[in-house]
């Protein structure tokens, strides 16, 4: 009997631990010379799984105050609804010239709000037609786990600021263990690639050596069909 007790206590620890999900972190930091701050580089894992996740219920917001757009980058996950609040005391206008998405919300009033949402992969470039100093970024990505660095450089992904901002579940925090690709997109900087190992527990340290130059026009790769 004793022996039948042991063996079913084993089989349940199989049966639950196959529904355990082993995660790690992604902690690092960027380096570019001569520039002088590091924030604002966005550091993204190109496929978690089949990149398939539901967008958030709640938009994302991207303000307008002082003549400025807050945040001035801001990576959300596709199929995310942004919001763009006119909380300044003159009337602006958002649009975007960009080819994955080209939009023109009109001119609006202090303190109204419209709306666009993004429903595929790719960099927007935001501006305002009424204030040509005004412009900010959106990238929309394919999957929620990204970061953007602060005056440091450094980043950790998951992140959560990264993640409340864009709205996305609290479900997404822990990133499955295995290898990835991470990629970064800085207005001013060249892209960069690097394969990444994340371990079942705890993290793995990364470092990225970036340089000055135009960044790519796409966000992923456009992998070619073999004949």
């Amino acid at each position: 009997m004793r022996l039948l007790r042991l063996t079913l206590t084993a089989i349940a620890f199989i049966l639950l631990g196959a529904n355990l999900t082993f995660a790690g972190v992604i902690k690092g930091a960027v380096t570019v010379k001569r520039l002088r701050s590091l924030e604002d580089v966005v550091i993204f894992i190109e496929k978690v799984g089949e990149n398939k996740f539901a967008p958030p219920e709640e938009p994302a917001i991207l303000d307008q105050r002082n003549l400025v757009f807050i945040p001035h980058v801001m990576p959300i996950l596709v199929g995310t609804k942004v919001d763009f609040p006119n909380n300044d005391n003159v009337r602006h206008n958002v649009f975007s010239p960009s080819k994955a998405k080209k939009f023109n919300l009109g001119t609006y009033g202090i303190g109204e709000t419209k709306s666009m949402l993004f429903d595929k992969p790719g960099k927007i470039s935001l501006l305002c037609n009424v204030h040509a100093e005004m412009s900010a970024f959106i990238l929309v990505l394919k999957n929620p786990y990204f970061a953007v660095t602060d005056k440091e450089g450094k980043f950790s992904i998951p992140n959560d600021k990264a993640m409340k901002a864009a709205k996305v579940s609290e479900k997404h925090k822990d990133l499955p263990a295995g290898k990835y690709i991470i990629r970064t997109w800085h207005e001013k900087l060249k892209n960069a690639t690097q394969e990444v190992i994340v371990p079942e527990e705890g993290e793995v340290q990364v470092e990225l050596s970036l340089t000055r130059g135009k960044p790519s026009k796409e966000l992923y790769p456009n992998k070619k069909k073999s004949n």
